[in-house]
């Protein structure tokens, strides 16, 4: 069974759309991580996916708006969205390295939802992988 036990669990943050506040969203999504067992490889795509998705919704944004985030833990996966200033567009460099990075990447007006999925087995075993 996943660490939350059967329950779904929400992490919510809205944030300042200013640049010097981007590295909380990625920063927390690797904290989520950690706790549901992702391993070290598949954390660091997580948060290289949370910063380029803020970075798609806000790329010229100065503060005009909060850039609000949920994550979502539910059986099967991580369900991180991102509501921001603009639509993201399905083109360029950014948006390649977003969906290479995430298992499934979602777009609506001003949104963008990065879902990957759980790792099997037990908490105590993938932390144990991650020993020095």
């Amino acid at each position: 069974m996943s660490y939350h036990e059967g329950r779904d669990d929400v992490v919510l943050l809205s944030i300042p759309a200013l640049s010097g506040y981007f590295s909380v969203l990625p920063t927390a999504a690797a904290a989520v991580a950690t706790r549901l067992g992702y391993s070290l490889q598949e954390i660091e795509d997580l948060r290289a996916a949370v910063n380029t998705g803020a970075h798609l919704l806000f790329s010229d944004a100065r503060g005009e708006s909060d850039l609000e985030c949920r994550m979502d833990v539910t059986d099967d996966q991580l369900c991180i969205t991102i509501n921001g200033a603009l639509t993201p567009v399905e083109s360029g460099y950014e948006w390649n390295m977003l969906t290479a990075l995430a298992d499934v990447v979602e777009i609506g007006p001003q949104r963008l939802t990065i879902r990957h999925g759980l790792p099997g087995g037990d908490i105590e075993a993938d932390t144990q992988r991650h020993e020095i």
